[in-house]
Order: structure tokens, then sequence, then C-alpha cells
């Protein structure tokens, strides 16, 4: 089933998933200066509202206000050359892209496509407190995820693999509200890499 969101409910899914280790920058951009367009921003978590037509001395206020250093989840104050995906893993796939054209896109296309349904899989299983299948599907997220160079996906399916076989599934929800917050980093890092391909 698809879901469609609006910009202000999925700006507060994603501030719903975030860990409170990291916070998403969101800014509005709208055609309406009316003063209750911005008053309101707050209500669907949003950072600002940028209005129309858009002027570059507006946009770099905001720009500087919104800086977000990298995090890596495993490791959340921890050195900030870590980005959302693994430069090295992330050559690797340009290098056979280089000798397999459209293999960069491909690969991530069908990252992007499953993982969802694989989060989900997690999902279930905590709920149902079904530690075999949860560890089972984090098992295999994570080796998808490594493969795309998600280091921060890959190191929260670890952890969910280690507290589900220790029967932590109160830390294991935890881990999973990173997981997901994680795959929104991820996927816009992708989908810029894919697109620059």
């Amino acid at each position: 089933m698809k879901v469609l969101m609006n910009r202000h409910t999925a700006a507060a899914e994603i501030r719903r998933r975030e860990p409170a280790t990291s916070c998403i920058p969101f800014a509005a951009l709208t055609g309406d200066a009316k003063k209750h367009t911005r008053a309101g921003r707050f209500d669907f978590k949003m950072d600002d509202v940028v209005i129309k037509p858009l002027r570059d001395d507006e946009l770099q206020p905001w720009r500087a206000n919104a800086t977000v250093e990298p995090r890596f989840a495993g490791n959340p104050t921890g050195p900030a050359e870590f980005s959302v995906l693994d430069p090295d893993v992330l050559d690797n796939l340009r290098d056979l892209d280089t000798t397999m054209p459209g293999f960069l896109r491909g690969v991530t296309a069908l990252f992007l496509n499953d993982t969802p349904a694989r989060l989900e899989e997690i999902r279930a299983a905590l709920e149902s407190a079904d530690t075999e299948v949860l560890r089972r599907a984090a098992h295999a997220l994570r080796g998808s995820a490594g493969s795309m160079g998600a280091h921060g996906m890959a190191t929260a399916c670890e952890d969910l693999d280690n507290l589900a076989a220790a029967g932590d599934l109160v830390s294991a929800q935890d881990r999973m509200d990173v997981l997901e917050s994680e795959f929104l980093r991820t996927s816009a890092a992708l989908y810029d890499v894919s697109e620059a391909a």
C-alpha cells in the first residue's frame, strides 16, 4: 500500500522518528507571505518558512542556522568525519558503475524499494515479541545496508540483533527508532549519489 504525505505530515513523522541526538532542519517553501504562515510553522514541526520568489540573501541566514553535524548512529557523539555513507564503499560502487553503466542507480533503486518492507518486518517482529524473526530480519538488512555503505543503518541493525538475542525488546524499540531515522537520512544521501551517477 502506498501512503502519500504532504510536507507537514512528512515533517512531523520524521520528527517523531529522529533520535534525540539528531535534528534535521526543515524549511517550508511557500508563496503565502501572510504572517500566520510563518507563525504556524511550529505546529508542523518546521524550523522556518521561506517565501517565494527565492532570494539568496534571504536563504543565507537560514542555511547558516540550519547546519547539522554528521552523526554516526553507533556513536552519536563520535568524530564529525563520519558521514551518512561510507566513502570507501561509495568509491567501490562508482568503480563498478564505470564498467557497468547504470549499476549504481540500479542497486540504489533496489535498496530503496526493498528496505521499507524489511523495516515493516522488523517492526512487526518487535510488536509480536518474535525475537527469532527480529534477529533474522535485522541481520538481513544489516548486510544490504552495509553493501550500500549505510554504516549508521548497519550499526543499528547489529544492535537490534544483539538486543533481540538478549531478550531486551525495550532497548530494541529505541534502536528501531534510530534505524528508521537512519533510513531517512540514507535515502536522501543515496538519492543524491544516484542522481549524480
